[in-house]
């Protein structure tokens, strides 16, 4: 649907039989991002897995210090320049739809539209994650053919298994000093999640982060990602992480694919909360959204739980009995009973006679 809106503008001519073939061969090429050369590419691949990047950021989470980024890879060189630009041709080209209202239902999503520094475009493709709360049926395009390429490229390459494959993606664009909200993924988003970057950004991962006014996060970990860069999250980098897009002087694009569980699609709507605003070209009030547990204004900084303290007492000192000993009574000899029986009493008499008046004769 998708390929035949952005196709819409090509000429049309009659041609013969293998002139038809060359073009669908063209058409083909040009909508795919595959390898022509099989042996160069295989060689590639296995250089890349080679010299992918893994990272550590401990923190001190549940009373254990933790890697929290345990399981980031990062990927440089993915894609060719060629490859990438025409990547980014192709999403321009659906943003350009959505905007002109080209895509179906809620493929396309603005949001925060009058929010400085957060406002933010996104198109959503195969699955919908972000549906309005009147709507629990939410219409999206499927992936198209380019993206639906670059997910085989990554699997050719080994660096999605195969039964991992992705059945949804989201292209995230932001404009100059835009930028997003800490994301952690959801539960009902299976692992590992892949996040392609289109130009040069920087991107903060932690299990706390601070920020600033400016929206410039701090996290224990920053990545500034060249261009083409392709960040793999697994295990604690994907479930005990979360991960933002800082804000830059230049534009940028960031296309994530994810595979929903088994039958999640099914027992889950798709994701809404009241802190997001969406707004849509020709709708006079604008519904509510969750784009993956991003919250609208100053982001919240997650500090550590103050200490529990007692509370004050009243003022009033109540009688209070010592608590009786439950130790038991020690056991003493006989004749140290004893003694100590006849000491106890000569003691009593003596004090009797210490006491009493002495008397008085009378001669």
């Amino acid at each position: 649907m998708i390929d035949s809106i952005l196709d819409d503008d090509s000429p049309t001519s009659d041609i013969t039989d293998s002139g038809s073939r060359e073009e669908e061969r063209v058409e083909e090429e040009a909508m795919t991002i595959c390898c022509k050369h099989e042996e160069e590419c295989e060689s590639r691949a296995s250089s890349l897995i080679k010299q992918s990047k893994r990272f550590s950021a401990k923190e001190h989470v549940r009373g254990h210090t933790t890697n929290v980024v345990k399981g980031l890879k990062l990927y440089e060189h993915v894609f060719t320049g060629t490859q990438l630009s025409k990547l980014s041709d192709y999403v321009n080209g659906l943003r350009e739809a959505g905007r002109n209202q080209e895509l179906p239902g809620e493929t396309f999503v603005l949001f925060n539209k009058n929010t400085k520094g957060t406002k933010r475009e996104l198109i959503q493709l195969g699955i919908p994650i972000f549906g309005s709360t009147t709507d629990e049926h939410s219409v999206v395009a499927p992936i198209p053919t380019l993206l639906e390429s670059v997910i085989d490229h990554l699997l050719q390459w080994r660096l999605i298994p195969e039964y991992k494959r992705p059945n949804g993606c989201v292209i995230n664009f932001f404009d100059e000093e835009e930028h997003s909200q800490p994301f952690q993924k959801p539960p009902h988003v299976d692992q590992p999640i892949s996040t392609l970057v289109l130009s040069e950004s920087t991107m903060v991962f932690g299990h706390r982060f601070g920020v600033d006014s400016d929206g410039n996060f701090r996290g224990s970990l920053t990545l500034p990602l060249k261009e083409g860069s392709l960040l793999v999250m697994r295990g604690n980098s994907a479930n005990m992480a979360r991960h933002v897009m800082c804000p830059s002087l230049n534009k940028r694009v960031a296309i994530t694919f994810f595979k929903l569980k088994p039958d999640s699609s099914k027992a889950q709507p798709p994701l809404t909360m009241n802190h997001v605003t969406l707004w849509r070209q020709g709708t006079p009030a604008p519904p509510v959204l969750n784009p993956f547990g991003m919250v609208r204004g100053a982001p919240l900084v997650m500090l550590a739980p103050a200490p529990k303290r007692l509370d004050a007492g009243t003022g009033v000192f109540l009688p209070w009995t010592p608590p009786v000993s439950r130790k038991p009574t020690k056991h003493l000899p006989p004749r140290v009973q004893r003694l100590r029986l006849l000491s106890s009493a000569a003691k009593s008499v003596a004090d009797r006679e210490a006491s009493s008046p002495p008397e008085i004769g009378v001669s």
